[in-house]
């Protein structure tokens, strides 16, 4: 008991409080693993359940900002086995922090057929935050062989920039299409902004 003093004393110190109430959306960690893209088809093995995840994270996909996708991703794509997902929207700016599902895709050993959801890792905080760019608390999935997978930063912009022309939020019908027309997706947001426009003019 006396060794435990000490360290609820340091815990409850000003400068530990404000380390708790730090903004992620300034105090975050980049993560830039290029073959975390769920266009990345080449199964090398990797598991996040061996890294230490310390705090908030930023997903860069070819130095833009992305995201993870909230739509089922193919088995054996993110540099793994099993690809992580984010089971639920994205939050706005005025969300703040908000938890979210995670679900990786993969075999049910029982009836050996695909499942979406498999298996489900603890879930993870998530924040929107100025400049259109998102932070995830991100946890270790307790299982191998896993990674949490991000959009390509090429999808990612174009969705956002389809996303300020309709302003609105794409619904998940809207996501799934877009991201089953990757790569040819561009001439697909072409034709849809140009749509909108003629719209926006009668």
């Amino acid at each position: 008991m006396r060794t435990l003093l000490p360290l609820l004393m340091v815990d409850q110190t000003p400068e530990s409080t404000s380390t708790q109430e730090r903004d992620p959306c300034v105090d975050h960690t980049v993560l830039e693993d290029p073959w975390r893209a769920t266009t990345n088809r080449l199964n090398a093995k990797k598991c996040d359940n061996l890294l230490l995840w310390q705090g908030w994270y930023r997903l860069l996909h070819e130095g833009a900002s992305t995201r993870m996708p909230e739509t089922c991703v193919p088995m054996n794509r993110c540099g793994t086995d099993i690809p992580m997902w984010l089971n639920g929207a994205h939050p706005r700016l005025e969300d703040g922090i908000v938890t979210r599902e995670v679900c990786g895709h993969w075999y049910n050993i029982l009836t050996l057929a695909a499942s979406c959801c498999h298996f489900k890792p603890p879930s993870i905080r998530v924040k929107a935050c100025p400049g259109n760019y998102t932070v995830y608390e991100l946890v270790g999935p307790k299982f191998c062989f896993t990674t949490y997978c991000m959009e390509p930063g090429t999808v990612f912009q174009q969705r956002l920039r389809l996303k300020m022309v309709l302003k609105r939020e794409l619904s998940h019908t809207e996501m799934a299409q877009f991201a089953s027309q990757f790569p040819s997706n561009a001439a697909w947001l072409n034709r849809t902004c140009e749509c909108c426009m003629v719209k926006s003019h009668v």
